[in-house]
């Protein structure tokens, strides 16, 4: 699965991602700068596989910069590859590829709280 079959997971998902924008950026370097313009982004889902960065640099660097924001991180790694759960702090959700809608929407909703809590979500 490709990281794009997430952000339309997100898009088609229900009430918790109905009330989220998503921003879309095509590898590490282009997420960061999107955190850098937009400080209302609420949560980041990242692969580990990214074109142009290693994406354990992209969480090191997110965590260095916005260290407050939540990170949900997708793979298709196989058991014991460098793209596997394996080496990321056990806060951080992990969503193994291929995954299901509700799989990737349970993991948001873990670091996000109940949709229907209006104090969880601007």
């Amino acid at each position: 699965m490709r990281a794009k079959q997430g952000l339309e997971f997100l898009r088609l998902a229900g009430p918790l991602v109905k009330r989220l924008t998503v921003v879309e950026a095509e590898g590490g370097r282009a997420a960061l700068e999107a955190l850098e313009k937009d400080s209302e982004i609420t949560v980041m889902l990242t692969d580990l596989g990214l074109g142009d960065m290693n994406g354990f640099v992209l969480l090191d660097e997110v965590a260095e910069r916005w260290p407050d924001l939540p990170v949900v991180v997708m793979s298709g790694y196989a058991e014991g590859s460098p793209g596997r759960r394996d080496g990321l702090p056990p806060d951080i959700p992990f969503v193994q590829k291929p995954f299901t809608p509700a799989g990737l929407l349970s993991a948001i909703r873990s670091l996000l709280g109940d949709p229907r809590d209006p104090r969880r979500m601007a």
